[in-house]
């Protein structure tokens, strides 16, 4: 939808040849994150990908519930599949796992927050940026 409300095309959507804004933003920062920062900046930078597309997959599946002929059904299903919601579970350890193993000095060293953001002990900076988490 377009910030009037209205659905785009789909003709519009496939001719589309560049990044919105956001997009380009958000794949700057990624590419930043794996060039200069540490892994556990980097797979913070992408965790929050795989979980809004998780979110957006369960919740059209619920709401649309497309038919064979829908133009995303497959990229909803995939999404939507209980083994994806697997593996966004699984991603999530991992910047836990290094946070937890660097201890509190190392998670300020490494996961580099503002100022008045608190380190949190369980190391679950990712998943509190990405927002609400549906299994």
């Amino acid at each position: 939808m377009n910030h009037s409300g209205t659905l785009y095309p789909m003709e519009e959507l496939e001719r589309a040849d560049e990044l919105a804004p956001t997009a380009r933003n958000y794949t700057r920062h990624t590419l930043y994150s794996a060039h200069s920062g540490t892994l556990g900046e980097l797979l913070c930078a992408l965790y929050p990908c795989p979980l809004t597309y998780r979110e957006i997959g369960l919740r059209l599946k619920d709401d649309v519930k497309p038919e064979e002929s829908h133009p995303f059904k497959e990229w909803i299903e995939f999404h939507a599949d209980p083994v994806v919601g697997d593996i966004c579970r699984e991603f999530a350890r991992c910047p836990d796992g290094l946070a937890e193993r660097a201890g509190k000095d190392g998670r300020e060293l490494h996961y580099k927050l503002p100022d008045g953001v608190p380190v949190l002990e369980d190391g679950q900076r990712a998943r509190g940026m990405a927002g609400l988490v549906r299994s």
